[in-house]
């Protein structure tokens, strides 16, 4: 899990009230990618890389799309 506490907060609050503020404080990914690994002693990924590469780009390409559907003044 990542950390979002400070050196203060680290220092002064008991284990469970740390784990009640990371778990307020976290964030969900954007997507899930499990290494697997085959019957041939070979790595794969567990999304298709080409599935992996549009989920990216649609990310950055999407808001660009919207804003040009914005009719000009």
């Amino acid at each position: 899990m990542n950390e979002y506490l400070t050196e203060e907060e680290h220092r002064t609050l008991s284990p469970e009230a740390k784990y009640k503020l990371e778990k307020s404080r976290a964030l969900e990914p954007l997507f899930y990618v499990d290494l697997v690994k085959t019957k041939d002693d070979e790595f794969g990924f567990s999304t298709n890389p080409e599935k992996f590469v549009s989920m990216i780009r649609s990310l950055f390409e999407k808001p660009f799309e919207d804003l040009a559907k914005i009719p000009d003044l």
